[in-house]
């Protein structure tokens, strides 16, 4: 149980990883939490050569490999070639996920139990081998990954594209008058949403103002979503910047703060909301970019999110 807790736990980091946040990695793909040893690229590359997917698409494939995989590096590769739509570094993709331990191959997770996951394909949001192994496949290829874990160990994972989705800039769709009392909204000559603060004192409820209603599905609750949003405290200072990476940042809307699961519930894909929400339902996710490093347990946000994509 131990080991398998370790791993799962290694699959979390990826998924964090793939969103940005999973610290210790750099954007090679390497561990900088890993004690310092020597890298050998081709034998890592031999190693990952060696091993195979196989399997029905859309069902659960089975790896195969000689156990154990070790590896120096983290590496990725193309394993089987799809038919359909190509990938573009700057689009997101389906995926169906399996990690296996590269000890003896025991599954790890596998999001074929339960729901594919949404990736953004930029090198500011996963590893470089996992982007370079992504870009240019198409719907249907499988990639496969690993990396060397904390613990000693080696994670197998493999991709399955089943679905490509292009990411636009900005929100569009039908611009919204915000309410009065709420925080001026202005644009930047880059499209930018910016606030000039309102006055007085902040609302003590959930505040949801449209500014630009989108065309695409509502949001659910198990919604994961390709998001740019800018936050503010209720004073119109800045408190952080999605946009500054230069590219959508993948959420999962269950584990979000609270004001962002109600207040983007039901909005559309393509849509702006502005979000005021109050400290009690602000900084109860650790894993939300929402949930802004040294943000005072009292204060009050102001984001203006854009939902550029989701499943």
């Amino acid at each position: 149980m131990h080991r398998l807790a370790r791993l799962a736990a290694a699959f979390t980091c990826l998924g964090l990883l793939l969103v940005g946040g999973c610290n210790g990695q750099d954007k090679t793909g390497n561990d900088s939490t890993l004690p310092e040893h020597s890298v050998d690229p081709a034998a890592d590359q031999a190693a990952l050569a060696a091993v195979e997917v196989t399997g029905t698409p859309g069902v659960e494939p089975t790896i195969d490999f000689t156990p154990p995989l070790t590896l120096t590096d983290n590496v990725a590769r193309r394993a089987a070639p799809g038919t359909g739509e190509v990938v573009n570094v700057g689009d997101a993709v389906v995926v169906q996920i399996l990690a296996v331990d590269g000890n003896d191959g025991a599954v790890v997770s596998s999001s074929y139990q339960s729901s594919p996951e949404l990736l953004m394909v930029d090198e500011a949001q996963m590893p470089l081998p996992v982007m370079a192994a992504l870009v240019d496949s198409q719907v249907g290829a499988r990639i496969l990954y690993a990396a060397p874990t904390e613990a000693g160990t080696t994670v197998i994972w493999a991709f399955e594209i089943e679905r490509v989705i292009s990411v636009p800039e900005h929100a569009e769709g039908t611009v919204v008058e915000p309410a009065p009392g709420l925080p001026e909204v202005y644009y930047t000559d880059a499209g930018l949403p910016q606030i000039t603060p309102a006055m007085g004192n902040p609302p003590e409820q959930l505040v949801v103002q449209p500014l630009i209603v989108g065309s695409g599905e509502e949001v659910r609750e198990d919604s994961k979503l390709i998001i740019q949003y800018i936050a503010w405290f209720w004073d119109g200072t800045r408190a952080g910047n999605s946009w500054e990476l230069g590219t959508g940042v993948p959420i999962t809307l269950a584990g979000s703060i609270e004001g962002w699961r109600e207040g983007l519930l039901g909005a559309k894909i393509g849509s702006e909301v502005m979000l005021v929400v109050p400290p009690s339902m602000g900084r109860q996710s650790d894993l939300n970019p929402a949930d802004l490093e040294g943000t005072p347990t009292n204060a009050t946000m102001v984001y203006i999110v854009d939902i550029l994509a989701g499943i």
